[in-house]
């Protein structure tokens, strides 16, 4: 899996800096969390981010999450260790101002679309609600909408449902 998350490359050259003996200054995670556990939304996410670091991701601690259904049991543990690791390269508080970013949007208009849509929600995604997507989808002239028994992470739990869904929506394109 190749990494999406910006803090990755910057902590990588940070470490290949610090192999080579570079005069380089060092991230620390404060580089990468510039104040924002100063706001009262975000301290858990700076209580957590030692606890986080910490955590050794592998398939027994992947499959912890699966098991208390955090993230779907269908999940592979494979693949869910790799995202986690990946995942747990950024500090919590960037997840938490997106998340509180995105709480505080108001609502864009998505009825100018004039591209084929497909909508996936996760019944159980606590951050972009499966009513949210059906209420998004309603907007887009003929989307389609998919509402799987998932959480936030359906690429991971449900691998082949994204590729059908992906299949699909490219034989709806006008060539």
């Amino acid at each position: 899996m190749r990494s999406v998350f910006p803090s990755t490359s910057r902590r990588n050259a940070t470490l290949r800096s610090a192999k080579s003996g570079s005069s380089a200054r060092t991230r620390s995670d404060n580089d990468l969390n510039p104040g924002f556990d100063n706001h009262p939304e975000q301290r858990p996410a700076a209580v957590l981010a030692p606890i986080i670091k910490r955590v050794p991701w592998t398939n027994a601690t992947a499959n912890m999450l699966r098991w208390s259904r955090v993230i779907n049991p269908a999940a592979d543990p494979g693949e869910l260790r790799t995202l986690l690791q990946e995942f747990c390269t950024t500090h919590p508080s960037w997840y938490a101002k997106l998340a509180l970013g995105v709480s505080e949007h108001q609502r864009v208009s998505l009825s100018s679309i004039a591209v084929p849509v497909t909508f996936l929600a996760g019944k159980w995604d606590m951050l972009t609600g499966a009513r949210d997507m059906l209420s998004a989808s309603k907007r887009v002239d003929g989307s389609r909408y998919r509402e799987l028994a998932s959480t936030h992470f359906i690429p991971v739990e449900f691998p082949e449902i994204v590729l059908e869904e992906l299949k699909f929506l490219l034989g709806r394109i006008d060539r």
